[in-house]
């Protein structure tokens, strides 16, 4: 059979990407085809490790120099972003071309009418729904994140007993979980806690460790690193960030507090049975959700009530039906 050489499109971020791994995957296993990456230039580490990946091709290079991205000779484009700049390398490279439907005007509508006609799927079944043209299926084995080295994590931070690992930060403030509310809701628990994110939460993580006793793992390690963290993990308590579908693809118990967004939007953690299990948080009935379908830098209204006024009770109460779970097994 002859290989096909296949061009996937997705610029970022970090979940999105990892998002993207089963439909890799199946185009590469039953197209018996060659795929190649196109993706911003600081997030090339998750698809360079991916097994099923041949090349990856950054941004910011063929946007300096699209010649090499011509010469290539793809027979046809995946374009999982579906955006203006993915727009303009379908024009660059003239292929026929499979594009993600974003569901653009259906989040609008729910975002600033109230109006819901989104579709129950998740964007993983929308991402197979592009391509099911060319006869590829889903094998419903779910995420995929692969490991390039191995980090000297173990002695750093040993593990003693049930582990959890909190995601701080995000992109977007109104999806991050508050110092505030993480420390009524993990105050007490009888396990490890590893606070995890980058070098722009280090200070709000040590502050929270201190409180709690802690240990703060933010900016302490690459994206990798942060990987095979959450592998230590028995359980990932996160809001709606790229670390959550880590999670998901490492098949995590995951429980997950939504703020400005909502698990309607179908980028909620996607598991296969067997692999994981996830608790969704979200205040219902707020007017005001969700206020967008990314994100803001601050609540619109100044309360943010979607994450002030979480059940911190039941969330304790599934955290520590969890950790029971692990001492009786």
């Amino acid at each position: 059979m002859e290989v096909q050489k296949i061009l996937v499109i997705r610029f970022s971020s970090i979940g999105d990407i990892v998002l993207c791994s089963p439909v890799i995957r199946c185009l590469h296993q039953q197209l018996n085809a060659e795929i190649h990456v196109l993706t911003k230039a600081r997030f090339t580490s998750i698809s360079e490790s991916n097994p099923y990946v041949k090349k990856v091709w950054t941004l910011e290079e063929v946007q300096q120099n699209p010649q090499g991205l011509r010469q290539a000779n793809f027979q046809f484009i995946v374009d999982l972003h579906a955006n203006i700049r993915s727009k303009k390398i379908q024009s660059l490279l003239k292929l026929p071309t499979y594009t993600l439907d974003k569901i653009n005007v259906p989040k609008w509508l729910k975002v600033n009418l109230g109006l819901d006609v989104l579709p129950a799927k998740h964007i993983v079944d929308r991402m197979f729904e592009a391509i099911e043209s060319l006869g590829v299926q889903n094998d419903g084995t779910g995420l995929d994140f692969f490991f390039t080295q191995q980090e000297a994590l173990e002695k750093k931070y040993p593990k003693r007993g049930s582990r959890i690992g909190v995601v701080l930060g995000g992109a977007h403030a109104t999806k991050q979980i508050p110092n505030s509310l993480l420390e009524r809701i993990l105050q007490g628990l009888n396990a490890e806690v590893l606070l995890l994110g980058g070098p722009s939460e280090y200070v709000a993580a040590e502050h929270l460790a201190k409180k709690l006793s802690a240990v703060n793992c933010c900016g302490e390690t690459n994206l990798e690193g942060s990987a095979q963290l959450i592998e230590t993990c028995d359980l990932v308590i996160t809001s709606d960030t790229g670390l959550m579908h880590m999670a998901a693809a490492l098949g995590k118990d995951i429980i997950v507090l939504w703020g400005s967004t909502i698990p309607e939007f179908g980028m909620y953690p996607y598991l296969v049975d067997g692999k994981g299990s996830v608790e969704h948080f979200e205040v219902k009935d707020l007017g005001c959700r969700p206020c967008s379908k990314i994100g803001f830098e601050a609540c619109p209204w100044g309360h943010f009530n979607c994450m002030m006024k979480q059940d911190v009770d039941s969330i304790r109460f599934c955290i520590r039906k969890r950790l029971e779970s692990l001492e009786s097994a």
